[in-house]
């Protein structure tokens, strides 16, 4: 499962999702992605950016968030 979840954030980051980099940001709720670390017990939410047309401007954003039942249903 935690190879799965890092694999997933890999490939999400790699392939460049839409989500805009720059000052005017928007972010589809349905390009986060959530895991678990089992060894802390804490919940993540993660986000991988690529501004459209260039190659050079990415990046990753994680936040823990509440490992709530609506958190844990979203982890695969």
């Amino acid at each position: 499962m935690k190879l799965l979840t890092i694999l997933l954030v890999v490939v999400v980051f790699i392939s460049g999702c839409t989500v805009s980099t720059s000052s005017n940001i928007k972010v589809n709720g349905n390009d986060l992605v959530y895991f678990k670390d089992n060894r802390t017990d804490m919940c993540f939410a993660a986000v991988a950016s690529k501004k459209a047309g260039s190659t050079n401007t990415t990046g990753l954003g994680i936040t823990q968030v509440e490992c709530n039942d609506r958190v844990l249903n979203l982890i695969q």
